[in-house]
This record gives C-alpha cells, structure tokens and sequence, in this order.
C-alpha cells in the first residue's frame, strides 16, 4: 500500500525533503574532516544555509495560498529542518555541544523526513497546490490530474473532459466577475456528475465562498420542502406552522400533484440534486432526495446546472429567486393551484429536512452516548453503540493502515461487548448512519467478533502502468465470540468509505440486519487525491488506488456506471404518510433544545423489529 501511495505523491515535495536530509546528515558527517582549514570550514559553514536558501525559494513558489495549515504540515518538517540547519555553525565553536547538535540534527532531519513521506499516505497522498492559480487554470490542472490518477474512470465509464465542458461557462464566468462563491458552486457540482462519495469538496479557508456556494445550489425557500412516500405520493414536508396567507392549503402531508405545471414525477426527473456533502453513487439514494431539492425551484429555471448557477450568481441579495407554481390537493380534497414567492434562500430548509431524514445526532443523546463507540443498555436486553467513523485512536489507526490489524480496538470492543452481555445483552443495534470513514481494520476487527467463518474482504491490486498486479489479500479471520447475538446495524447515504466498509463486512456475519430509509454510499475505494484550488476557496478530493473483490475484476464496493446498489439493505424502513408528517419546521428552529423531542424512525423501527425476533 506504501508503494501505491508513494507513486502519486507530489515530486517536488519528495524532492524538498531528500534534499534538506541530504545537506543536514552530510554536513555533519564532513564537519571533522574540515579540521582547522579556515577556507574549508567557511565553505562549510556557507553550505548550512543552503538548505534554508531553497526552502525560501520553494515558499515563495510553491506555498499553498490562504492555508498555513497545509503550510505547517505538509512543508514544516523539512523547513525546520533548513533553519536549524543554518544554525549548525553557531554550535560548532563550542566542541561538546556541537557534537552532541550533530547527533540531534541528524535523527530530526530523518524523522522530518520520514514525516514529510507519511502524514499525507492515509487520505491526501496525492495532493497538488493550485492556490496561485486563477480559477479556471486551476479548474482545468484539476481535470488533468483526474485524468491521470482518478482509479474510478474506466469502472463508472466517467467522461472527465464532458463534465468539464459541463461546468465551465460557470466557472469562467466566475472568474470574470471574481465571484469565490459560484467558483465553490461549479466546482460542488462538477464533483456530483462523477458520483462517487470519494469525489468532492469542502471549504478549507474562504467561509464567505462557502456560504453563497451553498446559496446558490440550495435554490429558494417556498415554505415547505416534500418527500416522496414509499406509496408513491409526493408530500410537504417541515411546512412553516404559521402560513402566510398565499399559502392557504399546504401543510405537512398535502399531496403535491404538479410542480411548475408539470406534473410532479416529470418534473423530479429534470431536478439535479447537487448541494455540498451530498454524492449519489446508488442510483435509489439519489431518487429518495429529488423531492427535496425540487421543492426549492422556480418557474423558468434553467435545468442546464452552469446556467442555473450562472442565473441565480445574478441576482442580487434580496432576490431568493422565482416564483414557483404548486398544484397541490387541498383540505376538501380537490385540485388546488398556487404561484408561491420565496421566502428565502433554500438550503437551510434542505438542511433541515435532511437532518430528519439522517437523524443526524438525535438519538445517541437521549442515552448518554456522546462519542463513537460508546455502547449502552437503552432496555433490558438491547444495547445501542454509536458508530459515527472509523477511527479510534490516532497513532493506532495509522499503524492499523500500515498492518491491517488493529489488536488494542479488538481488545477494548471484547470487553465492552462483555460487560453488556453479562448485563443481559441479547441483542444489539450499531448505528452507523453518516459514519464518515476511517480506517478498515476496525470493521475487521468488529465483524471477526460476530462472526464463524473466515472470509475475504477485498483485494489491493496495482493497476499502475495498465499493469494489473494483485499485491494484498484481506480477511476478517473467524472468532465468533458474540454470534449469538441479534445485530442491527443502521445505516443511510452518508455511511461512506469505511463506513461502507463496516457495512459490508458486517453483513456477512450471521445474525447481522442493515436496516435504513436507505442503504449506504457505496464508496470504498482509496481516497488519496487531493487538489488546494485558487487561494483556497476549496479542496477537491478523489480516489487514486485499486480496491477489488476476490476475482480481481469487480471493483470492491464501488458502484459502476449503472450506479446499482453493492450494499442493498436486508430491511428498507418504509417512508410513510406518518413519519413524513411529523417532520415539523417548528423544531428545526430551536434545533439543539427540541432534538429529545424528534421522532427517530429507524431506530424506532429496529426496536420493533428486535421485540418481534424474540
């Protein structure tokens, strides 16, 4: 996996650090031989600031722009290294210290060397610097890498250049006028058409850029936002409590029959769902959202995602947007039309619906269990373990990457797992809903527990050069210790990389149910690329290694371009009229007070669906 990681890491900065060591080791070694020769050791002393002469130069040309974060810890090491460099002849007149400086400057210069190669392996190995660049010239260095790196493209068939093509009048016109906000919203939806949940980006420094990004994604506020019932019907959903009086007859539950005077499956079909942090690699994942997003869109809105963007870039601060026509069945049961205004930008009211269709931080608070891998009793024989990423301890994750073992989280899990059954634990729910990733040896690990059989997990391959080299096989080996207990684990669109993972593993255990709205992200292949684009505005991340099943042909996890889901659900938790009713706008409000008061469905149906196992 090393040697994976190492091909796509950035030359320059290997270069930079081999260089630092090099001077810092060598100078040492060659102080004695000097002697007392003046021109020699003035020779010498000149060369101790080479070092830090070039790591001048290499800040100037090479920092990353409106991030010292990066800054610190991709170049910091080799960088202090230079400066303590350039101090080595201020020791070397006093003998002892110097030394004993020679010994010290040595093991750092090794060490900032070996930390320069390994901090960026487990999530940004492939990282490029494109914050000096404008922002089309680094819209397009982003595509050539994609080009070169991206392991998905021929699995999912993805057309880099025609996404590209796509999403480039947004971006020039984002650089015409300047705008940081449309750039952080053309690059959010360029990163959508590739769907994979490894392919996106985040705000790294610009919070201004951020916020009108998502702005301008999330459409307008009309008063409500709807959800498509397992039935089929399309209804409102958190609908304002108070409704102004142009919106007489919507509230939670009407049925919605016409959006725009289409009717409403025609026009969920041409609604794109790109917002940041949402990615649709399953197909099913992205039609239980298209409501949602459809509900926060106006009457001659382009459906031409750069002319969206480009249009609403236009308006000015007070205009949310465009009137939206609404047929709905009111109160009597009859066809009912209404031209609605917006009330405001839409995303905060996308937020919120998603919030209750995630359940993101609701329930593990009304048991106490605030942190990940918390695991109580919530009844008396049903414990509940949070499970929100896989990741455990810092320096123990990063060794479990390097060995694909992770003995001291197995050991911790044993014991918690022990404790509860001798509480009379029979049956236990994992709620690994918007588990965001980690490492995979925790779910491994986790699975051997609860399984009897040794199994394969996945396969590392190198498929660098077009040669396709199995290199790595990887079991979860059989311990079985807790298979008698009934295991539920949650899961939804935000369960990714691997926490896809975990799913997957876990199925394959007996006793095992993944039970959700909807199944998880499908995305496990390596993340690794990571590209700073103009002065930081946004990071771009994507996969760059090979992850496959046994028969070293099917992608592990990972959907295809038919985005058929590879984790389907053992039991898909019905969307009734019930629950979507109960999603009320008036708690969103006062979010953190009202969150006990929420009603968690899912979870709701797992219990029900464990008392009738016994």
């Amino acid at each position: 996996m090393i040697y994976l990681r190492l091909f796509s890491q950035d030359p320059v900065t290997i270069f930079m650090a081999v260089l630092v060591l090099v001077f810092a080791v060598g100078l040492g070694i060659v102080r004695k031989p000097f002697g007392k020769n003046q021109t020699r050791k003035n020779i010498w002393r000149v060369l101790c600031f080479v070092p830090l002469l070039v790591c001048v130069i290499h800040f100037i040309a090479c920092r990353f722009v409106g991030s010292w974060w990066y800054n610190y810890h991709i170049y910091g090491a080799f960088y202090l290294t230079a400066i303590v460099t350039a101090f080595y002849p201020l020791l070397d007149l006093w003998k002892i210290p110097a030394k004993v400086f020679s010994i010290i400057l040595n093991i750092g210069a090794v060490v900032g060397f070996i930390y320069t190669l390994v901090f960026p392996m487990p999530s940004n190995s492939g990282l490029r610097n494109y914050t000096k660049q404008s922002y089309t010239q680094s819209f397009i260095s982003l595509t050539k890498d994609l080009e070169k790196y991206y392991s998905l493209k021929d699995w999912k068939k993805t057309d880099i250049q025609a996404i590209a093509k796509k999403i480039m009048p947004a971006i020039e016109e984002a650089e015409r006028t300047n705008d940081a906000g449309l750039f952080y919203a053309a690059v959010t939806a360029f990163g959508h058409y590739f769907y994979d949940g490894h392919v996106s980006n985040w705000p790294e420094g610009d919070r201004d850029a951020w916020l009108r990004g998502l702005r301008l994604l999330g459409g307008s506020d009309y008063g409500f936002s709807m959800l498509r019932l397992d039935d089929g019907r399309v209804v409102a959903v958190v609908s304002l409590r108070e409704c102004p009086p142009d919106m007489v007859g919507i509230h939670n539950g009407t049925q919605i029959v016409e959006w725009n005077g289409k009717p409403i499956e025609e026009a969920l079909e041409e609604v794109e769902c790109i917002y940041q942090g949402n990615t649709y690699p399953v197909k099913e994942n992205e039609e239980f959202f298209r409501p949602v997003f459809l509900a926060t869109r106006g009457m001659g809105e382009s459906s031409d995602i750069a002319e969206y963007l480009i249009n609403r870039a236009r308006l000015g601060e007070s205009e949310p947007g465009p009137n939206a026509l609404v047929t709905f069945i009111n109160s009597e049961g009859n066809l009912q039309t209404e031209e609605f205004s917006p009330l405001d930008y839409g995303y905060e009211r996308i937020e919120y619906v998603m919030m209750y269709l995630i359940s993101f931080g609701v329930y593990p608070n009304r048991y106490g269990v605030d942190k990940n891998f918390d695991i109580k009793m919530i009844n008396e024989d049903t414990a509940y373990m949070l499970r929100n990423s896989e990741t455990y301890n810092y320096f123990g994750d990063i060794l479990s990457y390097l060995t694909g073992k992770y003995p001291s989280f197995k050991k911790y899990l044993r014991r918690k797992l022990e404790e509860l059954k001798a509480q009379g634990m029979k049956n236990l729910i994992i709620d690994a809903r918007n588990n965001f990733g980690g490492y995979p040896a925790l779910a491994s690990e986790t699975a051997s527990l609860f399984s009897d059989h040794t199994f394969v997990t996945d396969v590392t391959f190198s498929d660098i050069d077009g040669k396709h080299k199995r290199l790595l096989t990887e079991y979860v080996q059989a311990d079985g210790s807790f298979k008698d207990i009934n295991v539920v684990v949650l899961t939804n669109s935000f369960c990714v990389s691997a926490g896809d993972y975990f799913v997957r593993v876990m199925k394959e255990c007996p006793n095992v149910t993944t039970m959700g709205f909807m199944p998880s992200n499908c995305s496990c292949q390596p993340q690794g690329g990571q590209v700073l684009l103009t002065d930081s505005i946004c990071n771009f991340g994507y996969t760059i290694n090979w992850l496959y099943e046994d028969d070293g042909k099917t992608r592990f996890i990972d959907t295809d371009n038919t985005r058929t889901c590879t984790i389907p659900l053992d039991v898909k938790v019905p969307l009734t009229y019930e629950m979507a009713a109960s999603f009320n706008f008036e708690y969103a409000f006062t979010w953190e007070e009202n969150q006990n008061n929420i009603r968690d469905f899912v979870m709701e149906y797992a219990l029900d669906y464990l008392n009738k196992k016994k």
